[in-house]
């Protein structure tokens, strides 16, 4: 561990630079990427990605910022871990943000293990300091064995293909983009990578403790699957979610493309195009559809989402799906609703008439997209009205869908103005007299994944029963179309991206 290190002179004589080179090519990983941020624990894992990504990433390249979670778990053994990390962010030149939270306390808050409150603390710790460093995506550490894990932890579960796919290379999980570029490596490679370079790591004594399911798996249940059945059951594993994925993502698309179809307007859900569907296609559609009216992923589960068919096929007139939410039969469709304390109705997804003017009556707004040439200056609502217009690069966007529906739990935007770096964007400032467009919103670039939320009409954050978000196929900077709802927030993002996706980390 001693100063002075190279890090890209030691990793290039290593090979498992090569692996983690063509994943981040072939992956397109870090394309269009301005800075990364890498989540390193101290462990072997995170060591290694952070002197590979190092040595990868050229002088011109993103921008690295690592950061690190003291979990307020284990006392001074995870001091120790933070200094350590600290050091090497030092001998690398990047620059190191620590976090510090009370992962037991925020379990017997939320009444869930330890596991999966430290999940959320990291997600949201990375979250804020990719927002404050003006990160783009984040970089996680995640290996072939994590991943072997999780589809034998997910199988006996009972998933099915979106769940055996386990862990994606490139995913959006509640609105942040994560990159797994060490997916591909075994955790001895890893180790021996790192001997190799002699390089140390921290050891977490909890992953030597089977009170943890993962723990298990890996030291009790994977050496008996190898002794007694294949002993490349890790690898075996690792290819069935690729497959897997590659089969989900076929299925996910046929189940969009039904929902977007004749029949399936903004009310609900027609029940007899519905049974006419494949039962694979069924149930992403279903499940597609109950998270599009912004309910939470665990109540568009296996079981919600069989109650729902059993409706749609005409077994009774209501079901309940859990958090508050009833799918309720009437006439030929299927309906959802939600106890809520007030605010607009939820709503479908609707494709928008380009040009022309589209009506959603559910969710009472009005959509006229315009086609010209350049920018102009349009004179917006006084304070707190919201803004309602938005220039978007035509040439890109031609012949692709462009989509408006509800905001859904997990959405994140960057305000094209008024939220500044380090404000929560949930609250974005209101303008003090009438709005101008900013350079950004009316001329400038809207970059991959940046969204736009103006406050909707009436005040409150984004998040409201009657805030409307808007899908784009793609953008950049040029001539523009404007949308000009009736009201409603507004935002803008890449048709494709997952959010509100849920991922192991």
């Amino acid at each position: 561990m001693a100063g002075g290190v190279d890090p890209g002179h030691a990793a290039r004589r290593r090979p498992g630079l090569h692996a983690v080179r063509r994943a981040i090519r072939e992956g397109g990983l870090l394309d269009g990427c301005r800075c990364l941020l890498l989540g390193v624990s101290g462990g072997a894992d995170s060591v290694a990605m952070a002197h590979l990504v190092r040595a990868i990433v050229p002088a011109r390249g993103p921008r690295l910022v690592i950061a690190h979670l003291h979990h307020g778990i284990r006392g001074a053994s995870a001091d120790r871990d933070a200094a350590f990390v600290r050091r090497l962010a030092e001998r690398l030149g990047v620059r190191c943000v620590v976090g510090h939270a009370d992962v037991p306390a925020l379990a017997r808050a939320r009444r869930e293990s330890i596991e999966m409150a430290a999940r959320a603390a990291r997600h949201g710790f990375f979250r804020r300091v990719a927002e404050e460093a003006g990160a783009d995506r984040v970089a996680l550490a995640h290996t072939a064995d994590d991943q072997a894990e999780t589809v034998l932890l997910r199988l006996c579960r009972g998933a099915g293909s979106t769940g055996l796919s386990a862990m994606l290379s490139d995913a959006t999980i509640g609105g942040l983009r994560v990159v797994r570029p060490l997916l591909g490596v075994s955790r001895a490679a890893i180790e021996a990578h790192l001997r190799g370079l002699g390089e140390r790591w921290r050891t977490d004594p909890t992953n030597r403790s089977d009170a943890h399911l993962r723990n298990r798996v890996r030291r009790r249940v994977i050496p008996v699957l190898e002794r007694e059945l294949n002993p490349s059951v890790r690898d075996a594993l690792c290819t069935a979610a690729r497959l897997l994925g590659d089969d989900d993502a076929v299925l996910e698309g046929l189940a969009r493309r039904a929902l977007r179809r004749p029949g399936s307007g903004a009310g609900g859900l027609d029940a007899a195009r519905l049974c006419a569907l494949p039962v694979a296609i069924q149930r992403r559609a279903v499940r597609e559809w109950i998270l599009s009216r912004g309910a939470p992923a665990d109540a568009a589960g296996f079981a919600a989402v069989g109650r729902v068919r059993d409706l749609a096929a005409g077994a009774g007139a209501s079901a309940t799906l859990g958090r508050g939410w009833t799918a309720i039969r009437e006439g030929g469709e299927v309906r959802l609703e939600r106890a809520r304390r007030g605010g607009a109705e939820p709503w479908m997804p609707v494709d928008l008439r380009v040009p022309g003017r589209t009506e959603i009556r559910a969710a009472g707004l009005v959509f006229a997209v315009t086609r010209g040439r350049g920018f102009r200056r349009v004179r917006e609502p006084g304070p707190g009205a919201g803004a309602t217009t938005a220039w978007l690069d035509a040439g890109r966007v031609a012949g692709r869908p462009l989509t408006a529906r509800p905001w859904r739990a997990g959405d994140r935007y960057r305000p094209a103005r008024g939220a500044g770096r380090g404000e929560d964007p949930r609250h974005p400032r209101q303008p003090e007299g009438p709005a101008r467009p900013s350079r950004r919103a009316s001329g400038g670039r809207v970059r991959r994944r940046d969204r736009l939320a103006p406050r909707p009409p009436g005040g409150g954050g984004l998040g409201g029963e009657g805030e409307v978000g808007c899908e784009l196929a793609d953008d950049d900077a040029g001539g523009g179309r404007a949308l000009n709802p009736a009201g409603g927030g507004l935002y803008f993002t890449k048709t494709g991206t997952s959010d509100g996706s849920q991922g192991e980390s």
